[in-house]
């Protein structure tokens, strides 16, 4: 079977399911092409009707109308919008092509990362239809693993963005391209944004220079740190010290990746990135797709900082181009110039209404909105510096919310992943006898898996500090 009869026969699987999930759970959903039209007749009748009954009231409170050249599309109330965004309504005729574009340009993200990609841009797509969509993607499937067991250290949170860096090498020499083996993963611990770069070694020289690369972009931590041991560390500082004498970083403690979740799972978000890119594009070319692997994780929502991290950093939505316009994809198809993209939004025509029974004339409406413009070009044009600066003014404090949200979020994840620690396993006390496993990056093939230790003291946030016969662990844990 071809891979677009495959495809032909998921999208017939999935309409077939997705009417029993939206009679059940979705009261905004929508059947098929015939209703989408007959509900767009019967607003647009609502609209015009002088003596409107509280059923057009009903009917004007959910649904608006915007026109597309000669289409009129469905879609939310814009005053009932956040920022005014254009919000479609689909048929379930429509829907799984729309969630096939999401999946891809999420890297094939998970249901989280299309909820949030898509909640912008239509509105009766419910999760159980996202999930549905995912049980029967065929890439995600081959990448689920197994879950983790809880935490082992204390988790780590951050207040300021840049202050410690992760970097991490993943090993790519079993799928290598051309002399590319390794791939360079540099993580920023608050916002969660990651830097990638194709490496032919993994030697401290070829390493650092690219963190320099990428510290000279985006301002040098304080404190860098990796799960590929401190030795990998040190020699990774001294190299800069070298390369740059200016420069002053420290090492961080050891850091086992469960202890936050946050490296491991920023790896394995690479590699199945990176894995979906290469089977959709048809290429081996691992080290060409990393820059785009790249733009998805940053763009893509963390569940532990509520947000995408390129919001953490910039204070609002990654965008790509035009396509996260509200004009639609075959719009887009059209425009090969500035003047096409000016005649496409001049013939957006919104057809306006008020909830209540005053009726404003078109004539009235476009003659206002002509005035209004003329005076905001006048003003703009005299007011030009001030108005830059306020809208500068307005991105700091986007970007200062947005990392409030993101500490925030970090903190209620690092105490949720404690208490389901204290609730997994048993009560110890004082003097209760404990393994703890030995990190593969701090260990030899010949050295225990495991250390043998003693609880000498319970702190108030019911993490234990470790006593050894080679001394007391500095590192304070919890039970896993």
């Amino acid at each position: 079977m071809s891979e677009n009869e495959n495809n032909l026969n998921l999208k017939n699987l999935f309409n077939e399911k997705i009417k029993n999930i939206n009679l059940s759970v979705n009261s905004m959903a929508i059947a098929n092409e015939e209703n989408y039209k007959k509900i767009i007749n019967e607003v647009l009748e609502a609209k015009h009707r002088k003596n409107k009954t509280s059923l057009d009231y009903r009917r004007l409170n959910r649904y608006d109308i915007i026109k597309v050249g000669e289409i009129n599309k469905l879609i939310f109330p814009l005053h009932k919008s956040e920022n005014n965004e254009v919000k479609y309504y689909l048929h379930n005729d429509e829907i799984y092509d729309v969630l096939e574009k999401s999946h891809k340009e999420t890297g094939h993200g998970g249901l989280h990362k299309m909820i949030y990609h898509l909640k912008n841009g239509y509105v009766n797509i419910s999760r159980p239809v996202i999930q549905l969509y995912l049980n029967n993607c065929v890439t995600c499937l081959k990448k689920r693993v197994s879950k983790k067991r809880g935490v082992v250290v204390k988790p780590m949170v951050f207040n300021e963005v840049n202050a410690r860096g992760q970097v991490d090498l993943i090993d790519m020499q079993s799928c290598h391209d051309g002399g590319y083996k390794f791939i360079l993963n540099y993580q920023d611990h608050l916002s969660k944004f990651v830097i990638l770069r194709a490496l032919k070694t993994k030697t401290a020289a070829e390493v650092t220079y690219h963190l320099i690369d990428i510290f000279c972009t985006f301002g040098a931590p304080s404190i860098l740190q990796s799960d590929n041991g401190r030795e990998f560390v040190n020699c990774i500082i001294d190299e800069l010290k070298n390369m740059w004498p200016q420069l002053k970083i420290i090492h961080g403690k050891p850091c086992h990746s469960q202890s936050q979740g946050s490296v491991e799972r920023a790896n394995r978000d690479v590699q199945d990135i990176l894995r979906a890119w290469m089977s959709d594009n048809k290429s081996n070319k691992w080290s060409e797709g990393l820059r785009f692997c790249q733009f998805q994780k940053n763009s893509s929502y963390h569940s532990g900082i509520k947000q995408s991290p390129f919001e953490v950093l910039f204070g609002r939505k990654a965008q790509l181009g035009l396509t996260s316009s509200a004009l639609s994809e075959n719009i887009l198809k059209t425009l090969n110039s500035e003047n096409d993209l000016e005649q496409a939004i001049s013939s957006l025509e919104l057809i306006n209404y008020e909830l209540n029974k005053r009726e404003v004339s078109e004539d009235n409406i476009l003659e206002q909105a002509l005035t209004e413009s003329e005076d905001n070009i006048l003003e703009q044009v005299s007011t030009v510096n001030e108005s830059v600066l306020e809208e500068i003014t307005i991105v700091q404090g986007k970007i200062n919310k947005n990392k409030k949200l993101a500490v925030s979020s970090l903190h209620h994840q690092a105490k949720r992943m404690k208490i389901d620690s204290i609730l997994k396993y048993p009560i110890v006390s004082i003097g209760t006898n404990v393994t703890l496993p030995v990190l593969d990056v701090d260990g030899s093939k010949e050295d225990s898996r495991n250390i043998i230790g003693v609880i000498i003291e319970i702190t108030t946030d019911d993490l234990y500090k470790i006593g050894t016969k080679n001394g007391i662990i500095a590192q304070l844990t919890i039970q896993s």
